[in-house]
């Protein structure tokens, strides 16, 4: 391998970028025929030295170091011209003067025919006028020689030696024009070589060029569709992917390189295969294909998606490839439960302001036009039922006005330490006559000391409402009130004797959203408002409720406050 690389390097020792084709042959053949020359005088010189022909073998090593070496330094330095005419004028010296010391000799080794060789050679490495002298030179050359080998071997100089010098003359003139002719094809052939190598090296700068722009494009193209905020990709013909963005690398948890090149049906899990494949085989026919779905993915994410299939067809309207795109669309979907579940609580309120409010005015309105002809004692009858319709229709307007304030404004809570026995004295006192008149006995087992952590009217509130179903569904029992400290809280426990309820209803009743109100056991209406603020006030102090009931055996709502 060192030698191989050795030979190569002297080979190519002159030879440089920027020099035409045919100058670094010329250069590259020069160092080839000198390194051969360089083997050949070397090995001739060992045999002559050993069979005591000094004089041939000195000629070998002088031709070695005066002519091959020179010519190999004068290439490595640059001076390529003058080592080529340095060759030449050396080599027809070395060649003329052995073959003459050879005739001198009286051996008949023929040396002198090295320059018919030689002569071709001289075609190849010059142009005229060069040429012409330096071929002339090695034909004159080999005919004095000759002439004076015919003299010195003593031979007539009859027709063999006139027929001799003929063939000579012949074969120079067949190697002039032969040589010259392939030459000058050769030349041709390789401006031919240098014009496709220009016109090669000028398509691959401009498909450089062009990738480079392709790069560029593909990055910039990249850049824009992994900032859209959706599925992005392109699917040949054949099902594979073209381009994706990076929404599918977190997706699927496989690289975008790896997903491009790719066939969808290796990449889609098979629940998405089956919904997707018959749209996509709708897109291949040409038609757009949409779709709207919940999509789970293989990196656990779930969303409702909405995408289309678009497929991409060439002037002839066949379809090459198509295009699909998903979009994440949970929150315009959360958006419309949300506009849902708000119709509901505004068909509820309206229920309550058009029902709920308005029979009881009415019975008060109704109540008062008689008032005027019936008797003094009559009207104190009928007292105690408008203070209970004006009662109930203001607790109800309470409840009302403050779950609008928490959907508009949300709760203002004002936190202090409240007494809860002082409160739900407060609340009892207000239900007295109504218990009395449902002959329902309140049992009070609360604490007198114990304090919790809340807002004093919120509080309230929520006694109020639990205490007011307690009434409302129970008649002919008790209601017991009482309390417990637990580990960082206390519970408050209102039960009652009641109809109780179902645990389907208890679920119903803790649900963020509006329900019916069932009606009491007295005829009592209800919104429906009272459980639902009850479960927002608490959430707001870190409280908590829950309820306990089962059908015909009563119900206890539990409340939990902070300390």
């Amino acid at each position: 391998m060192a030698v191989k690389q050795l030979l190569s390097h002297l080979a190519n020792l002159g030879v440089k970028e920027g020099q035409v084709i045919i100058q670094q042959r010329r250069i590259r053949l020069l160092n080839i025929i000198a390194m051969i020359s360089f083997g050949l005088c070397s090995f001739f010189f060992i045999i002559d030295f050993f069979l005591g022909v000094y004089y041939q073998a000195f000629m070998n090593l002088c031709a070695i170091v005066f002519v091959i070496m020179p010519v190999l330094y004068m290439n490595h330095i640059g001076k390529n011209s003058f080592s080529r005419i340095y060759f030449i004028v050396m080599a027809l010296f070395f060649i003329d003067s052995t073959s003459y010391v050879t005739i001198n000799q009286l051996r008949d080794t023929d040396t002198e025919n090295i320059l018919v060789g030689f002569s071709a050679l001289i075609i190849v490495l010059y142009d005229n006028p060069l040429k012409s002298i330096f071929f002339a030179i090695a034909a004159i050359s080999l005919v004095v020689l000759k002439t004076i080998k015919h003299d010195v071997m003593g031979w007539a100089f009859d027709g063999d030696f006139v027929l001799l010098h003929v063939n000579l003359l012949a074969s120079f003139i067949c190697i002039y024009l032969f040589t010259g002719a392939f030459k000058s094809d050769l030349l041709i052939t390789l401006d031919k070589l240098k014009g496709y190598n220009d016109e090669l090296e000028k398509q691959q700068v401009e498909n450089l060029q062009q990738k480079d722009a392709l790069i560029s494009h593909r990055h910039l193209l990249r850049s824009m569709i992994d900032h859209v905020p959706l599925f992005l990709a392109m699917v040949d013909r054949d099902g594979r992917y073209l381009i994706v963005n990076a929404r599918y690398e977190e997706a699927f948890g496989v690289p975008v390189e790896e997903i491009e090149g790719q066939h969808y049906k290796e990449l889609l899990p098979n629940h998405l295969l089956e919904i997707h494949q018959p749209l996509i085989d709708k897109c291949m026919k040409g038609e757009d294909a949409e779709f709207s779905e919940y999509n789970t993915l293989p990196s656990g994410e779930s969303f409702y998606a909405f995408g289309k299939y678009k497929p991409v067809k060439d002037h002839n309207g066949d379809v090459t490839s198509f295009v699909v795109y998903v979009a994440d669309i949970t929150q315009l979907k959360n958006a419309e439960q949300e506009l849902k579940q708000m119709n509901t609580t505004k068909n509820k309120l309206l229920s309550i302001i058009s029902h709920d409010l308005k029979s009881p005015i009415r019975s008060l309105q109704g109540l008062l036009s008689i008032a005027h002809s019936i008797s003094p004692d009559e009207f104190m009858q009928i007292t105690g039922k408008i203070e209970k319709q004006v009662r109930a229709v203001s607790f109800t307007m309470d409840n009302l006005l403050n779950w609008v304030k928490s959907q508009l404004e949300g709760f203002k809570l004002n936190i202090s330490d409240v007494n809860i026995s002082d409160v739900v004295s407060h609340c009892t006192d207000l239900y007295t006559e109504d218990m009395q008149a449902k002959d329902i006995r309140l049992i009070n087992e609360l604490d007198k000391s114990v304090m919790v952590k809340a807002d004093p009217d919120h509080l309230k509130l929520i006694i109020r409402n639990i205490l007011s179903n307690s009434i409302k569904f129970t008649s002919g029992g008790s209601i017991s009130i009482s309390s417990n400290n637990l580990k960082g809280e206390t519970e408050i426990i209102i039960k009652d004797t009641g109809i109780g309820m179902p645990v389907e209803k208890i679920k119903e009743l803790l649900s963020p959203s509006l329900h019916t109100s069932e009606q009491g056991t007295g005829g009592e209406q209800g919104t429906g408002l009272g459980l639902a603020l009850c479960v927002d006030m608490l959430a707001l102090i870190g409280g908590r409720l829950d309820i306990n009931s089962r059908p015909g055996e009563g119900t206890a709502v539990h409340i939990y406050l902070p300390e």
